[in-house]
């Protein structure tokens, strides 16, 4: 009994440390942040200038001034 105890320790503690980093990973973005629509268009701007392609993986936010 203590043997296995012993091999599935190490195991259950790797698994559960990727259970708790993916739950981070997947958090979602406060409702306060939206498209930081300036930086996106100053960006693309001057990749165009620039003859250059921008794939935007995740787009700059900001919070919003009220």
């Amino acid at each position: 009994m203590t043997r296995l105890v012993a091999r599935f320790l190490p195991l259950l503690a790797a698994a559960s440390v990727l259970l708790m980093l993916s739950a981070c990973a997947t958090s979602p973005r406060p409702l306060s942040q939206v498209a930081d629509t300036g930086k996106v268009t100053a960006v693309d701007q001057w990749a165009e200038t620039k003859h250059a392609t921008v794939v935007w993986v995740n787009t700059p936010r900001t919070t919003p001034h009220d």
